[in-house]
């Protein structure tokens, strides 16, 4: 057992001071609220409107936007030192053209990290420019909240996913034609011997409420095997 001080117990240690660790602000970055502002605006009431985070997110969408997950990753590395002490692995659900995963070593290039893209033709180009990056573990897999083969990818590229498109306000996207095979994560981790991990990165297009039920975080063992996790929230959730 790693005994090791934990991300989410340095994460929880770190002085949250203004600017400490981080990249100077955009000029949307700093007209938008802070996250910190955000989550005390919602706890003075009860109900947050749908109406009231649809003007939020418009406002906004630039400093909350869709790549601002890589810019948060960095300002997270730099301040609470992950790389340091870093033995437990990073996984990463969703890493396309390798967008991610080039971030989370550019930051701490030792870090271990097991990586599952679910395109067949992007896992094959990551794969053969990861070549010789031993710290490095590529799966053609995705993350579900059970383990099945066979699912229809709908999408491509950056918007792939698994869903179908036929029908919905995603039909423009149209379907690869493509399947993929998904793993539950408490199952996936548990043959693999992982019993900790230092971060989970969920980046899988509208299907991260099944990935979370396959965490199976009602569990205490699972709780502590996944105890820091970042997810998208936006308009592909079904």
């Amino acid at each position: 057992m790693n005994t090791s001080t934990t991300f989410a117990e340095k994460l929880a240690a770190t002085p949250q001071e203004a600017g400490h660790g981080k990249a100077a602000p955009t000029a949307q970055e700093e007209d938008a609220p802070a996250p910190q502002e955000v989550v005390a605006n919602l706890g003075q009431s009860r109900h947050w409107s749908l109406s009231h985070q649809q003007q939020f997110y418009k406002k906004n969408h630039v400093a909350y936007g869709n790549k601002q997950d890589f810019s948060g990753l960095s300002r997270l590395y730099s301040n609470v030192s992950m790389c340091a002490s870093a033995q437990d692995p990073v996984l990463l659900g969703g890493f396309n053209a390798g967008q991610s995963l080039r971030n989370l070593l550019k930051q701490c290039s030792s870090l271990h990290v097991h990586a599952f893209e679910i395109q067949p033709k992007l896992f094959q180009s990551v794969s053969k420019a990861m070549s010789g990056t031993t710290n490095v573990q590529l799966y053609n897999l995705g993350f579900s909240e059970k383990s099945a083969s066979g699912i229809p990818i709908g999408g491509k590229g950056e918007v792939a996913g698994l869903f179908t498109t036929k029908g919905t306000k995603f039909a423009k996207w149209g379907d690869s034609g493509e399947s993929a095979s998904v793993v539950a994560l408490h199952e996936w981790c548990a043959e693999k011997g992982i019993e900790r991990t230092e971060y989970v990165i969920i980046d899988v297009e509208g299907h991260e409420p099944k990935v979370l039920r396959g965490m199976r975080l009602d569990h205490d063992s699972n709780q502590r095997r996944f105890p820091v996790l970042q997810f998208e929230l936006g308009g592909t959730w079904g």
